[in-house]
């Protein structure tokens, strides 16, 4: 299996913006295009823990729409070692982290009309304000099945969105 491949199927956006890339350099924040394979492949670790024979592969952080400052995502699959050195998967996720002006409650995500079990990492209250409430920031992990993870990993692309009673991204 093609782990390049595997983190290659998130969200479509489009180049990195110069202010974004100027930003990010200066910070050390690898900023990757989803489209350029070399890329994701340079970015994406792979980790195996003898302990609980894991596998974990986890692709680069995303930037939607290059706003370093934005939501991002990464895809993140687990497995066991099969008998030629490829994986087994046995889970699959989208990570997504996103911050707003108040909590979003994230717990659903859809794409082109399918939903997807989402599971809630964590929520944080991050800076306040006395001119105007606090900044939130939610991470969850749409659920992906195992073949629509493969599936995805050969094309070119997911588009996914993720909802809440208080808000959404894209």
């Amino acid at each position: 299996m093609n782990y390049a491949r595997i983190a290659v199927f998130v969200f479509g956006i489009s180049l990195v913006s110069s202010c974004g890339t100027m930003i990010s350099e200066m910070s050390g924040i690898p900023v990757v295009n989803p489209f350029d394979e070399a890329q994701i492949a340079q970015h994406t670790t792979v980790s195996y823990d003898p302990h609980e024979d894991i596998v974990t592969v986890k692709g680069p952080i995303i930037y939607v729409q290059n706003n370093i400052f934005g939501p991002t995502y990464f895809l993140r699959a687990r497995g066991s070692r099969g008998s030629s050195g490829s994986v087994n998967l046995t889970s699959c996720q989208l990570y997504v982290h996103a911050t707003f002006d108040d909590w979003a409650f994230l717990d659903r995500a859809y794409s082109q009309g399918t939903s997807y079990d989402v599971t809630q990492i964590d929520s944080k209250v991050g800076s306040c304000s006395s001119y105007g409430g606090c900044s939130v920031s939610e991470d969850i992990g749409v659920n992906l099945p195992i073949a629509e993870c493969k599936e995805r990993g050969e094309s070119s692309g997911f588009d996914v969105k993720v909802s809440g009673s208080g808000g959404t991204t894209n």
